[in-house]
């Protein structure tokens, strides 16, 4: 079986060593971390991956640039997770065709809230 591919981009190491942390026991699954648009620009063109971990805030900016990339490659838009506390940026995405949204809230994991998005 091939391995899954996930690239989560991110820039909290507390949510990366999370979201490593629920995938460790799966041996079929490959997660390649970026933190930063420009990383995950370069990383897309190099790449396919079955499930993308979008954070809409990044340490170069709101990750509008990344969706905007995928939008004009025809990307599965459904192989996309975007979680953000930016309401505006999850309204702008869902008008986009982007439908696994999440709003980032406090005092709950990253993966209790991406559960609620959709199955992992």
């Amino acid at each position: 079986m091939k391995a899954k591919k996930i690239l989560h981009i991110e820039d909290s190491s507390f949510f990366m060593e999370e979201i490593k942390d629920f995938f460790k026991s799966q041996r079929e699954v490959i997660i390649k971390n970026v933190v930063s648009n420009t990383d995950a620009l370069k990383t897309l063109k190099e790449d396919e991956f079955d499930l993308i971990i979008l954070d809409g805030n990044l340490i170069d900016g709101k990750s509008t640039i990344v969706l905007e990339y995928l939008i004009t490659t025809n990307y599965d838009k459904s192989k996309v997770m975007l979680h953000s506390g930016d309401i505006a940026l999850l309204i702008d995405a869902q008008k986009k065709g982007f439908t696994n949204l999440c709003l980032k809230s406090d005092g709950s994991s990253l993966v209790d809230q991406l559960k609620n998005c959709t199955s992992l």
